[in-house]
C-alpha cells in the first residue's frame, strides 16, 4: 500500500522509541529482511526489465503484456512494506536539543569505540505526519555494525516546521548531536568522565553490538581514514528522501562556512549560525543572507560564498529575510561526508513536478514564497559541497524521480564537487534502509566511503 500523500518517503507517526515487538508486524529486522527477499525477488527482476524498456513512470509493455509501470509499482510497494513493517527499535537514550517536542535525538550505540558517527535525517516530505520512528530499525542495525547513530527529529510542516524552522533545526542537529553528554542527566556535558564514545551518551553493558566487526569484513577494500577533522570517528550525515534534501543543504552550508573562514561570530553551539559582520554581504548575496545568488550552475569561474550577513531587523517568519542560521566559521562537528538516499536533490524541479501534492510549497510557506526562497533552500542552487557526497537512488523510484539526483550530480561535478551517484537498477525508494537486504549492504559501503562492489559478471 502506497503511503499517504502520494508517497511520503516516511511513515505515519508511531511512538518513537517503542520497544522491539511493539510495531505493526511484531517481526524482528532479520525476519523481515528474509521475508522481503522472498517476496520481492520476482518484483525486483520485473522492475529491472521494465526500467530497461522505459522510465519509472512510463507505459512500455513487457513481454507478458503487462505494462512496465505495473511491475515498477509492485516492486516499490514491496520495498515500502518491508521497511514500514519493521517493529520500531528502542534507543539507548533520547536527548533534547530544544524546547519544541520535535527537537530531540535518539541515540543507538555500539559497545566500545564506534567505527563511525552517523547522524540520520528521516524523510516524509517535511510533513508532521511522518516522524523518525520508521528509521529506528535502521539505526539499531547500524549500531550493530559498530556505528554510533544519532537519529534526529526536527520540526516539520504542520507542527511548527517549514521555513525557516526546519532548516534551523538541521543546523543545530549537525552542531550538537555529538557534543559530549552524560546519559544519566539528559545530555549535559560531562567531558570524558561520563560521556559516551565520541561524545554520544554511553551504551549500557546490556546492549550487544559489533563494534569493530564490520571493519574486518571490509579488509582489503580501499576506503577512507577512520578519523574525522576533530580527531574522533568520522561523522557521516545520512539523509533519506526529504531528509536527503536537508543533508545536501547542510553540505552546502559547510561550503559557505569554510568560505567565511571564521569572519563572523555565530551563536554558540550552532553549526551554520548567523554572523553579523560589518558591512554588506555583497551585491550578489540573497536578501538577508550570505549565500550569493550565483550558484554551482555558474561554472565559468570558481564559486565563492560570502560571509553570512544578519538582516538589519527581525524579519517576519517565512519571509525571504528570515534566513536560517548560516555558517560563521569552521565547526569541528561538521560532517566529513554526506550520504543521501533517494534525495529531493533539486527542490525547484520537485516543485515543478508537484511531488507529493505541493510538498515543496508547503515547506517554503506557500506557492508565493517558492521563487524567492529556492535560492536559499534548493541544494541545486547553493554552493557546491566541499565534503564528499554519495547518492544512492533507484532507477525505478516512484516517489522521488532519479532525474533529480542525476541533475544535481551533474551540476555539482561540473562545479568541482566530489559527488558520486550510485544508481540501483530496478530499485525503489526504501530498500537501502531495510536491514539485511543487498541494498542495505550497499548503504554500509557508502557510509564507510568504500567503492561499490563489482557487479556480477
Amino acid at each position: 500500500m502506497t503511503a499517504p500523500d502520494n508517497g511520503s518517503g516516511g511513515r505515519p507517526r508511531v511512538p518513537a522509541g517503542a520497544a522491539p515487538g511493539d510495531g505493526p508486524s511484531g517481526r524482528s529486522p532479520g525476519e523481515s529482511a528474509d521475508a522481503v527477499r522472498a517476496a520481492t525477488a520476482g518484483h525486483a527482476a520485473a522492475a529491472v526489465r521494465a526500467d530497461e524498456g522505459g522510465d519509472a513512470v512510463g507505459h512500455t509493455a513487457d513481454a507478458t503484456g503487462h505494462t512496465a509501470d505495473a511491475a515498477v509499482r509492485a516492486a516499490a510497494e514491496a520495498e515500502e512494506a518491508a521497511l514500514l513493517g519493521l517493529a520500531p527499535r528502542a534507543p539507548h537514550r533520547t536527548v533534547r536539543y530544544g524546547p519544541h517536542p520535535s527537537q530531540l535525538i535518539d541515540y543507538h550505540l555500539p559497545d566500545g569505540t564506534p567505527e563511525l558517527r552517523v547522524t540520520i535525517l528521516h524523510g516524509g516530505f517535511w510533513r508532521e505526519a511522518y516522524d523518525r520512528a520508521h528509521l529506528s530499525p535502521l539505526a539499531a542495525a547500524l549500531a550493530r555494525e559498530g556505528f554510533a547513530v544519532a537519529l534526529a527529529e526536527y520540526r516539520r510542516v504542520g507542527g511548527g516546521g517549514g521555513w525557516p524552522a526546519t532548516f534551523e533545526d538541521v543546523s543545530r542537529i549537525v552542531a550538537t548531536a555529538w557534543e559530549e553528554q552524560d546519559p544519566r542527566d539528559g545530555g549535559a556535558a560531562q567531558g570524558s568522565r561520563d560521556g559516551g564514545p565520541d561524545g554520544a551518551p554511553r551504551a549500557g553493558p546490556e546492549r550487544s553490538g559489533r563494534a569493530g566487526g564490520a571493519a574486518s569484513e571490509s579488509a582489503g577494500r580501499p576506503g577512507v581514514s577512520a578519523a574525522g577533522r576533530d580527531g574522533r570517528a568520522r561523522h557521516v550525515l545520512l539523509g533519506h528522501s526529504a531528509g536527503g534534501h536537508l543533508a545536501l543543504w547542510a553540505a552546502s552550508m559547510r561550503t559557505a562556512e569554510e568560505a567565511a573562514g571564521g569572519a563572523g561570530t555565530g551563536r554558540a553551539g550552532a553549526y551554520g549560525s548567523p554572523a553579523a559582520p560589518d558591512g554588506d554581504a555583497g551585491p550578489s548575496a540573497a536578501p538577508g543572507t550570505g549565500v550569493p545568488r550565483t550558484s554551482a550552475r555558474d561554472h565559468g569561474t570558481p564559486h565563492t560564498a560570502h560571509p553570512p550577513a544578519a538582516p538589519p531587523q527581525a524579519a517576519a517568519p517565512g519571509s525571504p529575510d528570515s534566513a536560517p542560521p548560516y555558517p560563521a566559521g569552521p565547526h569541528p562537528l561538521a560532517p566529513d561526508r554526506v550520504v543521501a538516499v533517494s534525495p529531493v536533490a533539486a527542490l525547484g524541479r520537485a516543485h515543478e513536478r508537484e511531488l507529493s501534492r505541493g510538498a515543496v510549497a508547503g515547506l517554503l510557506g506557500g506557492p508565493g514564497a517558492v521563487a524567492e526562497l529556492l535560492p536559499l533552500a534548493d541544494p541545486l542552487l547553493l554552493p557546491p559541497p566541499v565534503v564528499p557526497v554519495t547518492i544512492l537512488h533507484g532507477t525505478a523510484d516512484p516517489d522521488v524521480p532519479l532525474a533529480l539526483s542525476r541533475e544535481y550530480a551533474d551540476v555539482m561535478r561540473r562545479a568541482g564537487a566530489r559527488v558520486e551517484l550510485r544508481e540501483r537498477p530496478g530499485g525503489g525508494h526504501y530498500a537501502p534502509l531495510t536491514p539485511g537486504t543487498d541494498a542495505f549492504r550497499e548503504l554500509l559501503d557508502a557510509l564507510r566511503g568504500l567503492p561499490p562492489e563489482p557487479s556480477p559478471g
